[in-house]
C-alpha cells in the first residue's frame, strides 16, 4: 500500500514539474517532509545529516528511475558526487530562499539540483 502512495506521489511531482504547472497543498498529497523539516533534519547532528543526505539520495534515485527511458533528463548528478556533498548543495540552495521551507521537501530538493545540476 505505502508503495502504492509513493509511486503516485512521485508521478504526481514529475507530471507537475514536467508539464511546468503547480499544485496547490490541499489538491496534492501532503509531502512526508517539508523544507523547514529537512533543514531541521540536516542540523540535528550527524546522524541527522546523515538521514537528511538519505533523503536527498532517495530522491535522486527515484527521479533518475523515472527518466530511466525519458529523452530529456531533470539533473545530471555526476557518478563521483557523495549524499552528504548532495545534502549541502540543497541546505545551501534552502538557506538562501526562505520559502522553500514551507514547500515539500521534494521540491526544494529538485531546484537545488536543477540549479546545479542542469543537464
Amino acid at each position: 500500500m505505502r508503495s502504492t502512495t509513493i509511486a503516485r506521489s512521485l508521478i504526481l511531482l514529475v507530471t507537475s514539474i514536467t508539464l511546468g504547472t503547480t499544485t496547490t497543498l490541499a489538491a496534492s498529497p501532503q509531502p512526508f517532509m517539508t523544507g523547514a523539516q529537512w533543514i531541521g533534519l540536516s542540523e540535528s547532528g550527524e546522524a541527522g545529516k546523515e538521514a537528511a543526505a538519505a533523503y536527498v539520495a532517495g530522491y535522486v534515485d527515484g527521479i533518475q528511475s523515472a527518466e530511466a527511458t525519458a529523452r530529456k533528463k531533470r539533473f545530471c548528478v555526476p557518478d563521483d558526487i557523495t549524499e552528504l556533498e548532495l545534502a549541502d548543495i540543497v541546505a545551501k540552495y534552502v538557506a538562501g530562499k526562505s520559502v522553500f521551507r514551507q514547500m515539500g521537501a521534494p521540491f526544494v530538493i529538485d531546484g537545488a539540483l536543477k540549479d546545479v545540476y542542469r543537464c
